[in-house]
Parts: C-alpha cells; sequence; structure tokens
C-alpha cells in the first residue's frame, strides 16, 4: 500500500470517518490490487447468467377424497405416545407419496384427524384417523400403499370413504370397548366384589391427580390440580365372560373429560391400590354416535351382558356368598 493511502486512512480513523467497501463503492488507489491477479471484484455483472424462471406449478384439483383408516397398535407399538404415533404414521403417508390435502398459511399442516389419544401401553386394534387427499383416489388402493409402509407392530384395517359434510373423528366416537385379560392364577374374588360394589346404588368417582399449577403472579403459590370423575355415567358396561375375562366399555365424547380403564380396574380391585402388575389391557371395538338423534350407535362393540355375566348378576351371586359365609 502506499504511504499518501495510509496517511489518508489515519486521519479518517482519528476523524471517526466511514471507509466503503472497495469492491462496491469507487477503488481508492490503496495499491493492494494489481488489477492483474488480485483484484476487489471477482465476478462482474456480464457474468452472472439470469436463471430460468421456475414452471408453473400445476393448478390442484379441486376434487377431495375423504377417508376413514381403521389401524391396529399392538406389540412394542404400545409404548409410543400419541405424538409419537402421530409422527409414525405421517411418515409412512409421505413414504407413500399419496396426494395430502393441506392447509392454508405459512405453515401448511396436512389434513389428518387423529382419534382420542390411547394411553401408553396400551394395545388397540380399533384405532382410526380421518384423511384428506387431492383428487379422486381408491380406499383399497389407499390401503394396499399404507400397509406396504407400515413398521412393525402397526397394522392397516379397513378404509372406508366419508362425505365431505361428515362430523370429525373425536365427534363421531361415542363409546370404546376394552377387553381385560388376566395373569394365569389371578384372583378375581377383588374384582368380583368391587363389581358388586360397582352394581349398587352409592356413587363411584375417581379422583385424577394432575400436578401443580403455577398461579398468576410472583408472590402466588402453586397449588394442586386434581380433577373428580363420576365413574358410574362413564362406564356404560362391565361384565365377566365365562373364560374369567372382562369386557368394558366407556362414553367418551361430548367435550368432557372420561376415564381411563386403568383407572376403572383399579377402583375395583382395591379402594385405592394401583393396578396388579400383568393385567393385559386390549382395545377391541369402537361405536360412533347415531348419524340422527334418538337411534342407538353403530355397531362397532360387542353385547356385553348377552356374552357374559353382567354386574347385577354378580352382585347378588357376591351378596348370596356374603349371607353363606
Amino acid at each position: 500500500m502506499t504511504k499518501p493511502f495510509l496517511l489518508e486512512e489515519r486521519h479518517g480513523a482519528r476523524a471517526e470517518a466511514a471507509v466503503d467497501d472497495c469492491a462496491a463503492a469507487p477503488c481508492t488507489a490503496c495499491g493492494a490490487c494489481d488489477y492483474d491477479v488480485v483484484t476487489t471484484r471477482v465476478y462482474r455483472e456480464e457474468d452472472y447468467v439470469k436463471a430460468p424462471a421456475p414452471p408453473l406449478r400445476p393448478l390442484a384439483s379441486l376434487i377431495r377424497t375423504h377417508l376413514r383408516i381403521r389401524y391396529s397398535k399392538l406389540g412394542k407399538a404400545a409404548a409410543l405416545s400419541h405424538l409419537e404415533t402421530m409422527s409414525v404414521l405421517l411418515r409412512a403417508m409421505r413414504r407413500t407419496q399419496l396426494p395430502l390435502a393441506f392447509s392454508q398459511g405459512f405453515h401448511p399442516k396436512p389434513k389428518v384427524g387423529f382419534g382420542p389419544a390411547l394411553p401408553v401401553g396400551l394395545e388397540s386394534t380399533a384405532e382410526y384417523l380421518d384423511l384428506e387427499l387431492v383428487g379422486e383416489a381408491e380406499a383399497e388402493a389407499v390401503q394396499r400403499a399404507l400397509a406396504a409402509q407400515m413398521p412393525g407392530g402397526f397394522e392397516i384395517g379397513e378404509v372406508e370413504r366419508l362425505a365431505r359434510n361428515a362430523p370429525g373423528l373425536v365427534e363421531s366416537i361415542a363409546e370404546q370397548h376394552f377387553r381385560v385379560r388376566f395373569p394365569e392364577g389371578f384372583d378375581l374374588a377383588p374384582l368380583r366384589a368391587g363389581l358388586a360394589r360397582f352394581a349398587g346404588v352409592e356413587p363411584m368417582g375417581v379422583t385424577r391427580d394432575r400436578g401443580l399449577e403455577r398461579a398468576h403472579g410472583k408472590r402466588k403459590a402453586q397449588r394442586e390440580r386434581t380433577t373428580a370423575l363420576d365413574v358410574k355415567s362413564l362406564v356404560t358396561a362391565l361384565a365377566e365372560e365365562p373364560s374369567g375375562q372382562l369386557r368394558l366399555s366407556i362414553r367418551v365424547g361430548g367435550g368432557q373429560a372420561t376415564v381411563r380403564p386403568s383407572e376403572v380396574l383399579a377402583a375395583r380391585l382395591g379402594p385405592d391400590g394401583p393396578l396388579p402388575v400383568g393385567i393385559r389391557l386390549m382395545k377391541e371395538r369402537v361405536s360412533f354416535a347415531p348419524a340422527e338423534s334418538g337411534s342407538a350407535p353403530s355397531v362397532a362393540g360387542l353385547d356385553f351382558a348377552a356374552s357374559g355375566t353382567s354386574a347385577a348378576s354378580m352382585a347378588t351371586e357376591a351378596q348370596k356368598g356374603n349371607e353363606a359365609g
């Protein structure tokens, strides 16, 4: 660099003057560039080639296909949470390259509706999701494509078309039906006594601890959150089968909290004790809400009272046993 340039830069530094970038501003003749090997401008305007315009995106079809898909969650897949299950299913849909319909806005999301969350650890053969696709799609083709991409523990069941104005999945489910299998040698006496109490007139409830809630304000202390649920108003069927298994039906929907099957069993097997080890719960069927008011729910479950021993009959048997003792 030349001495006059350095002196000029020294005076400019003392005066706190701004220094323009010579790559964009006129040359300051500092002497660093020889304009043969070293130059401030590596690329010139004529070197830039304008990129071609991207092709126009074809207009999406206005036709939409609405599907309801039943899937199973068995084995090790029962250890997945609801959010993890959603991630597994959405990834499988992307692998199939199905023409998913997306929402609008800055963060488009696939239009997929999932059913109520299944408690972690429960297996199920009656999980559902609603799916919206762009264009016409055959239910059988979608079933085959998804079945080929599902990981272990997940199985795709039937796929049926829905009307465009059909109610959402969460609003449609009215009841969930479970089967309870007990380990070999399990003592069913506490269960039968619990069923007898359930058939009585005394109210039965479950209190669920929801942890601590921090109140607004820095000086206010935390307070406990609890939810009280009426078991008798939520459990629509509870019966033992001749094989020793238990069938349980729980009402869901209506925008209200519902009781978990593990909570019902814990309340029936003991007043405050936890659920014994070895009991296996399986969600088998669901009942959908009727399309018209006043009609019964669609047949998606089983008649528990017809296939097993009802709670009322078990209460009578328990009372006879107490009198005989």
